[in-house]
C-alpha cells in the first residue's frame, strides 16, 4: 500500500491477517499521525482469499473511492481516505 498526507508519504506492506490503522501507535499496527485520524480508525483484513476494509467507528469516517463506508471488499488500485491521509491499495 502507498500512503500520503500532510506529513509525507511512504509504503506499507500487510503481512498479517488483520491490520489496524489509526493515530494511536500503542493501539494500532500502523500509525497515521494526523489529528484528522481517529485513535483506531479502520482495519484491513484478509478473509476467504479477499481483502476487506472496515471502519472502526471513526470520528471523520473512512472513505473508499470517495464513498463513506462501514465495510467493503478491496480491489487493486482502490483509494482509501482517513481524515487527510490518502492510501492506495495494491495487491
Amino acid at each position: 500500500m502507498e500512503f500520503s498526507g500532510p506529513n509525507g508519504h511512504g509504503r506499507f506492506e500487510i503481512d498479517q491477517p488483520t491490520v489496524i490503522f489509526g493515530r494511536d501507535a500503542s493501539q494500532c499496527d500502523f500509525a497515521l499521525q494526523h489529528p484528522t485520524v481517529s485513535k483506531k480508525h479502520f482495519t484491513i483484513y484478509f478473509k476467504n482469499y479477499k481483502y476487506f476494509l472496515k471502519d472502526l467507528n471513526s470520528t471523520n469516517g473512512t472513505f473508499h473511492n470517495s464513498y463513506k463506508i462501514s465495510e467493503v471488499q478491496l480491489q487493486h488500485g482502490d483509494v482509501i481516505h482517513a481524515g487527510d491521509i490518502t492510501i492506495t491499495f495494491h495487491i
